[in-house]
């Protein structure tokens, strides 16, 4: 499984009150974000995801956050 960038994307765009939370370290932004980003993958697949999925998911959204992080230092 491949997560479409848009997916991880519009996450990010869709959330950015959370995305500064996560950058400023808060907790539960980071469960707050996977959680969308998993859902948003599953509605573009049109079923739920399992936990490799899942996973795969939260790796994306992950590597996409910490290259946004870079920007910011």
């Amino acid at each position: 499984m491949n997560v479409p960038d848009p997916v991880i994307d519009s996450v990010i765009k869709e959330n950015s009150a959370v995305v500064e939370q996560w950058l400023a370290g808060k907790p539960g932004s980071w469960g707050a974000l996977s959680g969308k980003a998993v859902v948003a993958a599953g509605r573009q697949l049109g079923r739920s995801l399992n936990d490799v999925e899942k996973r795969i998911v939260w790796q994306a959204l992950w590597d996409k956050l910490m290259e946004l992080k870079k920007t910011r230092e």
